[in-house]
């Protein structure tokens, strides 16, 4: 322990006081020394906290840096631990609030593993109790539930409307089983979305040979300026003008427009001759 790493330190010693069975030196003052008339009971739990306090002020002290040691050297476990608080609660107070961030904050991507989520989550909520804020189950519940993607809210409203009381590793186990019964269902809509994406229509399995068909078509060759510019009269065989504007054709047309009056004139001078004379 430097200064800079009091909370890492705090809870490695907390491990490893924990596995000892003394953790309880940490929280509980050496009380006086008993007196002549005290019993064998009172003489007994004095004596065995007395020498686990011992030990624990060893291990504080060969864990800190030399100018911590001297500070410290003279005094027992819980007292040591009770001014190192005092000396960093600042510190412990910012990284309590960094820890109550991330476990507020945290949000489950669509589609990663629900495992490593809750195991995250958990590692917030754990660390928070360590330093010193536990969260009922029902809030931490209520943080997990909030956590969760939209993929979730069907198992979520079941959750509500159930009125469900579990643990945390019992909600973990629902949410796992949830996520199993949901892969299939999820692996069919996507597939489903490629398929339609990808021009293949699930329920039609021709529309993609239809689409393909449809492109291979040969699309008809641009006339080009030239070609539209090109004139020749099929009358008189000369380019520049279309039958319809050639002056021969027109004048052609207009003498055999004028011979076929002339001979419609006739006859109906003849026929009226005839009809005339029969009468």
């Amino acid at each position: 322990m430097n200064g800079k790493n009091f909370l890492d330190w705090q809870r490695n010693l907390g491990f490893v006081l924990k596995q000892e069975g003394k953790a309880h030196v940490l929280e509980t003052p050496i009380p006086p020394v008993p007196g002549d008339d005290a019993t064998g009971d009172a003489i007994f739990e004095y004596t065995s906290l007395r020498d686990d306090s011992n030990d624990v002020t060893c291990l504080m002290l060969a864990t800190m840096t030399p100018e911590y040691q001297i500070q410290f050297e003279k005094q027992e476990a819980y007292e040591i631990m009770k001014q190192l608080k005092e000396m960093f609660q600042v510190q412990a107070r910012v990284e309590k609030y960094q820890a109550l961030g991330n476990a507020t904050q945290c949000k489950m991507q669509e589609g990663t593993p629900l495992s490593s989520h809750l195991l995250k989550m958990k590692g917030y909520f754990d660390h928070l109790e360590r330093l010193g804020m536990k969260f009922e189950v029902e809030l931490q519940t209520d943080l997990i539930m909030l956590s969760l993607p939209p993929s979730f809210d069907s198992f979520i409203s079941h959750f509500h409307m159930s009125d469900m009381q579990r643990t945390i590793p019992q909600l973990f186990g629902m949410l796992r089983t949830f996520e199993s019964d949901m892969k299939p269902r999820y692996m069919k809509s996507r597939t489903s979305e490629v398929l339609v994406v990808g021009g293949k229509s699930p329920s039609n399995g021709n529309t993609n040979k239809k689409r393909k068909a449809k492109g291979n078509q040969v699309a008809p060759k641009p006339v080009s300026k030239k070609a539209k510019d090109d004139k020749k009269c099929f009358h008189c065989l000369k380019e520049g003008h279309w039958k319809r504007d050639c002056e021969i054709f027109l004048r052609e047309s207009k003498q055999k427009t004028a011979s076929l009056d002339t001979q419609a004139s006739g006859i109906s001078v003849i026929d009226s001759y005839f009809f005339t004379s029969s009468s």
